[in-house]
């Protein structure tokens, strides 16, 4: 059972120039709420308050290495499974942060955001991080890349991201590279590739590939993950999602039998 996560959410308009945007789990006190000036020149918007800093590809599989990972579900060791952005998700509170962004020219946006540490083995350290990111829309198709860095303290993430779409196939993919997140001069690598073909409205057909090595540098440690499975929309509020998954790897003490995956998603 992997927990996902459940909230109140809302947004005041203060004024013409100013939303206040807040979010409140059921559980725990990652909460967000920040205030965005969205109104300034050349198309450009500030946020301050508390929240994640932008990075990647924001996909609502937690399970995906590029995110929290399996989280143990392969394996007692938390580092062979849990994946990059759980180190950057602190559980009980989200940073304070500053971000500006602006829309850029020809398709291009981009975000910079300094915040608190959201590393728990620091503190008092300032997190840095950027995205640029471009998107298209041509006749009868759409593209992305992007790509995303960050920085706190000693380590450091480096990462693509994109995807197009064409009729009723789209294709996301993010590769990350990470120093010194799961140890001191350690390189580990995150990868994520999905493939959607929609053959009615209310039906995706859905296969992913996923990737994760803690410690690129050795022989063994590294998982592969091949996803197979449908999102299915009974309802315009309600996402229900099947998968089944395969697994290798190189490491003897990992689990690697398969999964079978159900995932529920709502919202009002």
């Amino acid at each position: 059972t992997f927990p996902m996560q459940a909230e109140i959410y809302g947004n005041i308009d203060i004024n013409k120039d100013v939303d206040f945007y807040f979010e409140l789990p059921l559980k725990g006190e990652n909460y967000d709420f920040f205030l965005l000036f969205n109104e300034l020149p050349n198309y450009s918007w500030i946020k301050l308050g508390q929240s994640s800093p932008n990075y990647g590809l924001m996909v609502d599989d937690h399970t995906a290495f590029i995110k929290s990972g399996n989280r143990t579900s392969l394996s007692d060791n938390n580092d062979l499974d849990k994946g990059f952005r759980d180190i950057f998700n602190p559980i009980l509170k989200k940073p304070l942060l500053f971000e500006w962004g602006v829309n850029l020219p020809n398709g291009f946006l981009m975000t910079i955001d300094l915040s608190q540490n959201i590393n728990d083995s620091y503190s008092d350290i300032v997190n840095y991080s950027t995205t640029l990111n471009y998107t298209k829309d041509f006749d009868v198709w759409s593209l992305m890349f992007g790509s995303s860095l960050m920085n706190e303290e000693d380590v450091n993430l480096r990462g693509i991201f994109g995807g197009f779409s064409v009729s009723n196939v789209t294709m996301t993919f993010e590769i990350d590279k990470a120093e010194n997140l799961f140890g001191d001069n350690q390189t580990s690598i995150a990868s994520y590739a999905q493939f959607v073909y929609k053959p009615i409205q209310g039906l995706h057909l859905i296969a992913k590939y996923d990737y994760f090595d803690h410690d690129y540098d050795q022989q063994t440690g590294s998982i592969s993950r091949f996803s197979y499975g449908l999102e299915f929309y009974p309802l315009n509020m309600l996402e229900i999602k099947f998968q089944a998954r395969e697994y290798s790897g190189e490491n003897n003490d990992l689990s690697l039998n398969p999964e079978y995956l159900i995932q529920i998603h709502t919202w009002f």
